[in-house]
């Protein structure tokens, strides 16, 4: 999601159930907001509920750097095999050499 851009929007539906989401961006707090509401129907009333999920954001370079002053191996990785993670995603791959 880019700096200061305004929060993006999604909707997703299915035969008995709706799912609006919310996502934004607090890029100097490194912080992504994700706001869910659900609906899904049981009998012939739908219920609603909730959740925020509140995720930081890690630049991989310095996770890296930080599990390497902690004594790993780490590397960043940008997919597994033939399968390539969105530009915004990545993972670690950290061993800790036998003493």
């Amino acid at each position: 999601m880019q700096p200061d851009a305004t929060p993006q929007r999604r909707f997703l539906e299915g035969p008995d159930w709706a799912i609006l989401l919310e996502v934004r961006e607090d890029p100097a707090r490194r912080i992504l907001t994700r706001q869910i509401v659900s609906y899904r129907r049981i009998g012939k009333l739908y219920r609603r509920s909730e959740e925020t999920h509140r995720l930081h954001l890690y630049d991989g370079q310095e996770l890296v750097s930080e599990l390497s002053r902690a004594g790993f191996a780490a590397q960043l990785l940008h997919g597994y095999g033939s399968f390539r993670f969105t530009p915004a995603h990545a993972a670690l791959l950290a061993r800790k050499p036998a003493d």
